[in-house]
């Protein structure tokens, strides 16, 4: 059978299946300790000691002989193999459920208490019926040198939260206790893996080193100072001045093109040395263009010897698999964000908040000992805003955290009955900008103007050739962008044409704006873009005109932030519109839409509009007639249902978009190519891995219908087995992107933001 060893228990072996030559294999016990050691390091100070004990038993039931048994190959797995529900019975054992909660969940995931509890009444019955972990396990385990405590209790604000029925707080901390279980058990099982003996060490910020990368940028950029060069400077300034301040909620409102992105960087930079903070987490709204972002910060931060900044958004899903030793399984393919800086989504970080598999729990603990830039704050999930500012209070409270609240149009997310966890009177939300009214009025660059009577794409279209050099214009939907492009085409030339939509995947947004921002430089060039609200969330573009079809205030506003945003006219011209097709998405887009109307139409009967659209506490008060109009009861039975420790009902019901969709590869550029080297890479982990990554600037998400129409018309074909699907060349318009045909298009009315 193989060389004898030494150890008698093995919690891994290698992936060659028929190598019996036991020192290869990984000692149980090694195992134990490694996780128990790591899953300390990633928990904040209150909670490492149940971390260490937590990660130290995860895998007591390896210590069965039948999962040995089944380890060696001699037996399948079935019930009798499984060995997650043991260590969970020590811990329910020793009156520390939540550490039960995160053992019985380090494969499947997080179960409801329910589930939970009738798992364990399922496993090593007494005589009468009594369920508790085998004292033989345990003595197996300390004999090998593991240590169970005595008088091992709860942090002791988890136990004041229990004292007082505030169980939303045990509830999160059982969401850290998994993620930093997770994280340990995964990276130790990749040591093991890949034959390295020393435990890794987490990516953290150099402050010193980053904060003087920032400082050499700053000095290089041009028009410092021009007037608008000495406001960004200002704003700059004070985000360096508010850093030293403790942690805690700071709310960042400065006017698009006020230069939000490198001064809210520098306050999180500042503030992470100030209180020696891990990372800066960077969460930009989930269809917008995070990789402008993301490469402005690698170009100041990375360079040929360090990778700081990591990309984290369309999560093309991997094979779901948890068998033992499959490391190509989700929770090994994850991501757990262990980088100093990192640029995500909204989707990937709310819904991280509320999930309950490994892989998306991962992560979390690496938000701990963290400064989160919530950028364009305005555009959170209005159906999971209570829930989510709930879970950001925990993470100011207990966890170490900062939130950054940035935006130009700064909600106040007042607690009322729509908000029972929003901001009170007494709450510390801290201003940094200590005139944001004065901003507001020296960064006005724009004229606005709001057409009372419907107009034509053919209309918009002739006004538009006959009077605009170059011009922007925003839609609610992907239907009317693709129609109003079409409908330009037939006046312009079409190389100063382009169409811009979550149609296109990254990569291809990346190069049309690219050729827009080279068109816009030419002041001989004719210019015209016609976008869905892709383009809103700090795209750095400049038009002198912008058209932008009647939507929710803060979306006109943000196209605002693409009109005349270097101030090279005295004023930039702004036209909000009311299509003929003014098909708007359903839900909160729909309502948002309805009241902004009757709220322009209140602002104009006491101001101009110009006064009211340069005052940040117009955005405040929109906020506030907004939110009692949309629907509560998602975010309330998620709150309902956190209480009740509900982790798969929670996990279900808090999703960012109701229907998600699933990502494919498109034949544009590399696409293609990059996605038939996946085959190539199967057993190539770290390769497969990085191609993977590789392969997101070419993924567009399809909705179900979108898909099912692709299979149906043969368009859609799979790469690897539960693998990405690749859609026809076909299927892909080299400036529209996916298209599917007439009548499909125009049934759908997504919003883009």
């Amino acid at each position: 059978m193989g060389t004898l060893h030494e150890d008698r228990f093995f919690a891994h072996r290698p992936r060659n299946k028929s190598d019996f030559d036991y020192s290869q294999w990984n000692p149980l016990i090694r195992h134990l300790k490694n996780v128990g050691e790591l899953a300390q390091s990633y928990a904040v100070k209150e909670m490492a000691v149940i971390a260490q004990y937590t990660g130290q038993w995860h895998d007591l039931g390896k210590y069965r002989e039948p999962f040995q048994r089944y380890l060696r190959g001699e037996i399948p797995s079935s019930k009798d193999t499984h060995h997650a529900a043991y260590g969970a019975l020590l811990a329910r054992d020793l009156n520390l459920m939540s550490a039960a909660f995160a053992i019985a969940g380090h494969h499947a995931g997080l179960h409801n208490l329910s589930d939970l509890k009738n798992m364990l009444r399922n496993y090593a019955p007494d005589a009468n019926g009594r369920t508790s972990c085998p004292r033989e396990l345990q003595e197996i385990f300390e004999q090998e040198g593991g240590i169970l405590p005595e008088g091992l209790t709860e942090p002791e604000f988890v136990q004041k939260a229990m004292a007082s029925e505030d169980p939303l707080t045990q509830e999160f901390y059982i969401r850290m206790l998994f993620s930093c279980l997770t994280d340990a058990d995964v990276s130790d099982a990749i040591r093991y893996s890949e034959g390295k003996s020393s435990l890794p060490s987490p990516r953290r910020l150099d402050h010193d080193k980053m904060i003087q990368r920032l400082d050499l940028h700053m000095q290089e950029l041009p028009g410092g100072s021009s007037k608008l060069g000495s406001l960004r400077n200002h704003v700059h300034q004070q985000c360096t001045e508010a850093a030293t301040q403790p942690q805690g909620f700071f709310g960042l409102t400065v006017p698009t093109g006020g230069g939000k992105t490198l001064s809210a960087m520098r306050f999180a930079l500042e503030h992470a040395r100030k209180h020696d903070l891990d990372r800066v987490i960077v969460v930009i709204p989930y269809l917008s263009i995070i990789e402008q972002n993301a490469a402005i910060y690698r170009e100041i931060f990375d360079d040929a010897q360090h990778q700081n900044v990591m990309e984290h958004h369309c999560a093309a899903a991997s094979q779901k698999d948890d068998k033992e030793n499959n490391l190509l399984s989700s929770t090994r393919m994850a991501d757990n964000w262990d980088s100093p800086v990192v640029v995500t989504t909204t989707v990937q970080f709310v819904e991280s908040l509320f999930a309950c598999s490994p892989s998306r729990c991962r992560k979390l603990h690496n938000i701990s000992k963290s400064v989160v830039l919530l950028d364009e704050v305005h555009t959170l999930p209005h159906h999971l805003l209570d829930p989510l500012l709930s879970v950001l209070r925990q993470l100011t409270t207990h966890y170490q955290t900062t939130i950054l609240l940035s935006t130009a149009t700064q909600p106040a997310f007042k607690k009322s009955l729509a908000l029972p966890h929003g901001f009170s009177e007494d709450d510390n939300v801290r201003e940094i900008i200590t005139d944001p009214q004065a901003l507001f009025r020296d960064l006005s660059r724009v004229k606005f103007t709001i057409q009372e009577v419907q107009t034509s794409w053919t209309e918009l279209s002739d006004h538009w050739h006959t009077h605009y050099r170059c011009a922007l214009g925003i839609v609610n939907t992907r239907a009317q962008a693709k129609t109003w492009y079409r409908e330009l085409k037939k006046r312009v030339k079409a190389e100063d044409l382009f169409h811009l939509s979550s149609s296109m995947c990254p990569e291809h947004r990346m190069e049309v704006l690219e050729k827009v921002k080279a068109k816009l430089r030419d002041p001989e060039s004719r210019c015209y873009l016609i976008s869905t609200q892709v383009v809103e969330a700090g795209v750095d573009i400049d038009f002198p005109v912008v058209y932008r079809a009647s939507g929710p205030l803060d979306g006109l506003i943000q196209a605002a932030g693409r009109c005349n945003r270097e101030g090279k006219n005295p004023k930039g011209h702004m036209v909000v519109f009311t299509p003929q097709d003014h098909a708007l998405p359903s839900g909160t887009y729909k309502q948002a839409t309805e009241v902004t109307a009757n709220f322009l139409k209140d602002l104009a009967s006491k101001t101009t509009l110009h006064e009211a659209l340069t005052d940040p506490s117009t955005y405040r008060k929109y906020f506030d007639k907004l939110f009692p109009f949309l629907a509560q009861g998602v975010s309330t039975q998620i709150q309902k249902d956190r209480k009740q420790f509900l982790f798969r009902d929670v996990a279900a019901a808090a999703k960012v978009i109701d229907d998600e969709g699933t990502p494919v590869v498109v034949s544009y550029g590399q696409g293609a190519e990059l996605a038939r080297k996946l085959m190539d890479l199967l057993d190539q982990e770290k390769n497969f891995k990085k191609q993977r990554r590789k392969l997101q600037r070419y993924m567009v998400t399809l909705r179900p219908k979108e898909l099912a129409w692709a299979k149906r018309k043969k368009l859609a074909s799979e790469i690897i087995p539960a693998g990405p699907l690749i859609l026809a060349s076909k299927a892909y318009d080299p400036a529209l992107g996916v298209c599917m045909d007439e009548e499909f298009s125009s049934s759908h009315t997504q919003a883009e933001v």
